[in-house]
């Protein structure tokens, strides 16, 4: 049965990265084939006791991709992964848990607003904010704050790599997910 939920995730992840490939005017390599393969076996070995999350962390693996490679994310990926985090949590424990992540979406939306007023320039993009409040619903609040951290300072480390110092962008998002997976 596991293979069944592994080959799913894989023809799954495997068509976003297609679709989203096409509409860039682009071809994925057979390589990115293999390594989706080999994430959809990795994730599964690490969530695959439940199976809402482990298609979560197969969804943040896919935004990992565009990001890093393209530093475009789709929004409405980063909305089912919202919408699926949100119901894994009250899943799991109820409506006592979603106040958390649905305040630090609103209040990173007000910090937006308010940065990009005084400062007159972009800071974070709407998708990071509802990723960061994704991974808060997915983690407890401490490991949340650790993981943020943590992305934080993989985002700064990525400014050392020539390929992001040209573009003066840093795929924060990949930050994200690797973050979520050192501390879960």
């Amino acid at each position: 049965m596991e293979f069944f939920y592994i080959g799913t995730s894989f023809f799954i992840v495997s068509f976003i990265t297609w679709y989203y490939h096409t509409l860039l005017d682009s071809k994925p390599s057979f390589f990115v084939y293999i390594v989706n393969a080999l994430a959809c076996f990795v994730l599964f070995d690490l969530f695959g006791h439940s199976l809402v999350l482990y298609a979560l962390f197969c969804l943040f693996y896919v935004l990992f991709v565009f990001d890093y490679k393209f530093l475009l994310v789709p929004s409405f990926l980063a909305y089912i992964v919202f919408i699926l985090a949100l119901g894994y949590s009250y899943l799991e424990s109820g409506l006592s848990v979603l106040y958390m992540p649905l305040a630090v979406l609103v209040s990173g939306l007000a910090l937006k607003a308010v940065f990009e007023t005084i400062l007159k320039r972009r800071l974070l993009g709407s998708v990071d904010l509802v990723l960061i409040a994704s991974l808060c619903s997915l983690l407890s609040l401490q490991n949340f704050f650790y993981a943020l951290v943590i992305a934080s300072l993989l985002g700064l480390a990525s400014f050392l790599l020539p390929c992001f110092r040209a573009q003066k962008k840093a795929p924060f998002i990949s930050a994200l997910f690797v973050s979520a997976l050192m501390v879960s």
